[in-house]
C-alpha cells in the first residue's frame, strides 16, 4: 500500500504545481488567465475574442463605406484594436479595387490620412514608402453589375502591389435596399474566391441586411451606406459587423 501510495502523492503534487502555472492567483484570490490568451472585449457588445496579433502599422484601402464619419469603416476600425496603431487611410466614393491601386480622384467624396498622401495616392508606391504590416481593404459594393471575369481582374489588380509578406483583411459586400437586379450572393462568393487564401474574407453577407421599414423601404439614409448614427437597428448590425472583423484579427 505505502509503495502505491507514494506514486500517487507525487502524481498530485505535479498536477498542483501545472495548475498554478496555468492560472496565476492573484493576491485577491481572484484567477487571472495567462498573458498569452487574454480576452479582447469588443466595444458595443458583450462578446469578446482571443487576443490579437500585435501590428505597428496599418493601411486602410476603402470605397464610399469608409469615407464618410460613423460609417462601415471607420466603426469597424474604431472597434478594433487597430484604432490605437498608427495608420494610413485611403477611400473614394465609386472606387473599385483596381482604381484603388492606381490613384482615383474621385468626384463624389474621399478621405486621406495623412493628407500628406495626396489627391491620388498609389498603393504600390505607399507600401514601399512605408512598413506596413497590416492591409485592411474596404471594396466590394462598386464591382455589382459586372461579370466574373472583371471581378476576378479587378481585385487581383490590386492583390498583385500588395507584397505577400503583408497580412491582408478584405471587407466584403454588405446587403442593401434597392439591388434587386444584381445577384449580391454571386457577387459575394466570387469576391471570397478572388482573395482568399491571399486575404482573409470577411463575409458580412449573412450577418444582416440593411435595416428597413415594415414596408421594405430604407429605414435610414440611402439604403446602401450603413451609418452607426442612425440608431440602434444599424448600431446593433455594425454590432455584429465588428464581431466577424475582429474575429478576422485575430486569425491572422
Amino acid at each position: 500500500m505505502k509503495v502505491l501510495l507514494l506514486p500517487a502523492l507525487l502524481i498530485a503534487y505535479l498536477l498542483a504545481i501545472t495548475s498554478c502555472q496555468l492560472a496565476p492567483i492573484a493576491p485577491d484570490g481572484e484567477v487571472k488567465p495567462t498573458p498569452d490568451v487574454d480576452p479582447v472585449a469588443l466595444p458595443g457588445t458583450t462578446e469578446t475574442i482571443g487576443t490579437p496579433k500585435v501590428f505597428t502599422s496599418v493601411l486602410w484601402l476603402g470605397d464610399s463605406q469608409s469615407v464618410g464619419d460613423h460609417g462601415l469603416g471607420e466603426t469597424l476600425f474604431k472597434a478594433s484594436p487597430l484604432a490605437q496603431v498608427p495608420f494610413s487611410w485611403v477611400a473614394r466614393c465609386s472606387a473599385r479595387p483596381s482604381q484603388l491601386k492606381t490613384g482615383y480622384k474621385s468626384s463624389c467624396g474621399s478621405k486621406t490620412i495623412p493628407a500628406s498622401l495626396g489627391a491620388a495616392p498609389k498603393v504600390e508606391e505607399m507600401v514601399k514608402a512605408k512598413a506596413y504590416d497590416l492591409v485592411i481593404v474596404q471594396a466590394a459594393g462598386n464591382l455589382l453589375g459586372y461579370n466574373n471575369s472583371f471581378v476576378t481582374k479587378d481585385v487581383s489588380s490590386l492583390l498583385s502591389v500588395i507584397p505577400d509578406s503583408i497580412p491582408c483583411v478584405w471587407v466584403g459586400l454588405t446587403e442593401r435596399v434597392g439591388t434587386n437586379s444584381f445577384d449580391e450572393s454571386k457577387l459575394n462568393d466570387l469576391l471570397k474566391a478572388a482573395v482568399q487564401p491571399r486575404c482573409t474574407y470577411v463575409d458580412l453577407l449573412p450577418l444582416g441586411a440593411y435595416p428597413r421599414s415594415a414596408s421594405g423601404k430604407a429605414l435610414r439614409g440611402d439604403g446602401t451606406h450603413l451609418n452607426s448614427s442612425y440608431g440602434e437597428a444599424f448600431k446593433f448590425l455594425m454590432n455584429k459587423y465588428a464581431v466577424a472583423f475582429n474575429q478576422a484579427l485575430s486569425n491572422l
